[in-house]
């Protein structure tokens, strides 16, 4: 998943760069992408360290959730702009959809991939068990004083006693 962050933030960075050099005129949107490209890039750089892993998936989830939210904004302004008869884009229209389309495809693989570990996790089975047998058998796992494992040494033994 880090490397995916990786590569969605540089989709959304070299996006930024193309609506900087196909529009001739200058929009503050065409640096939206970069804002949200740069901390998903950071994030899945962070993410390459196990121990930070599971930080960094869903904050970069969570930027782009709200690249999807700003993307759609954008994209109403642009329509409602042109059903006043304001001269529509098209760069800046095209960037919206693209940045839309690339921030839901993210989102999605972040949701596929966290349902795969979370199961992954969570059921432990056998090739022949099927998941209800997998919850029986954890639930009937009770640890009797028989099964509990013998004193390793005999200062734990004497301590054990009361000596």
């Amino acid at each position: 998943m880090a490397r995916s962050a990786i590569v969605f933030g540089l989709l959304l960075c070299g996006l930024s760069l193309f609506g900087m050099v196909a529009a001739s005129a200058k929009s503050p949107f065409q640096f939206v992408p970069l804002m949200f490209g740069i901390p998903v890039l950071f994030c899945g750089v962070v993410g390459l360290n196990p121990h930070r892993r599971r930080l960094c998936r869903p904050i970069a989830a969570v930027i782009m959730a709200l690249g999807v939210l700003v993307g759609l904004m954008e994209m109403m302004q642009q329509v409602w702009g042109w059903s006043e008869n304001l001269p529509l884009r098209p760069v800046l229209f095209a960037m919206s959809v693209v940045m839309t389309l690339v921030c839901i495809v993210f989102v999605l693989v972040f949701i596929v991939r966290w349902r795969i570990d979370s199961r992954r996790l969570s059921i432990r089975k056998t090739p022949n068990q099927t998941p209800a047998m997998v919850v029986r058998a954890s639930s009937q796992e009770r640890f009797s004083p028989a099964q509990l494992p013998a004193v390793p040494n005999e200062a734990s033994r004497s301590m054990a006693e009361g000596d």
